[in-house]
């Protein structure tokens, strides 16, 4: 009996068990799991993923938010880097068929043309590149294709303080619809966004 109780008792101390119960609902009848479960419903079903959260929650999540308003639902992104959560909160396609572009993989001759031809395939308004030096270091060395194209073809737009921290590139002759006002980057699609 003694052993039990410590057990109960230690469980509730490390996992919290009556906090847990409590945000289920279950503590406040059969209403309050329902609610629960609404909730619970929206959250996981919201599209893009990234409308079920307050977008002050994180700097990603602040971010994803303003791909969603600022891209259109079949826009692509690409991403020359690892954060590949940004697909999902945001409910866009990879713009380079891949989910993270990063140097040594995929960087053969044959993939970087690859990559290249998705950008022309697709709409593709936000590229993010790794901040200086990191871009320099890397990618103009081991993927040479891919960094001319960017080059040519695509603008700084800023920095957003995502990861490890990133510059958003977008194409030069992609018509802007005006500027985000919360971030003051540009939107391609005229939602909630001031002039430029």
């Amino acid at each position: 009996v003694v052993g039990l109780a410590f057990t109960a008792l230690s469980v509730q101390a490390m996992e919290h068990v009556t906090e847990q119960i409590s945000k289920t609902g279950f503590d406040k009848g059969a209403a309050g799991m329902v609610r629960h479960g609404r909730d619970v419903y929206r959250t996981l079903t919201a599209q893009p993923p990234v409308a079920a959260w307050d977008r002050r929650e994180s700097k990603l999540v602040e971010f994803a938010s303003y791909i969603t308003r600022c891209t259109a639902p079949k826009d692509r992104l690409v991403v020359l880097g690892y954060l590949t959560e940004l697909f999902v909160l945001t409910h866009r396609a990879f713009g380079a068929g891949e989910a993270y572009v990063l140097p040594d993989y995929f960087s053969t001759e044959a993939d970087q043309q690859r990559i290249v031809a998705s950008f022309r395939e697709h709409r593709v308004p936000i590229v993010l590149a790794p901040n200086e030096p990191a871009y320099t270091n890397d990618y103009p060395e081991a993927m040479p294709i891919l960094h001319k194209f960017l080059v040519a073809e695509y603008e700084d737009a800023g920095e957003v303080a995502v990861g490890s921290g990133f510059r958003v590139l977008v194409p030069k002759t992609l018509p802007l619809a005006g500027v985000d006002p919360d971030l003051g980057l540009p939107c391609f699609v005229p939602s909630g966004l001031t002039a430029r």
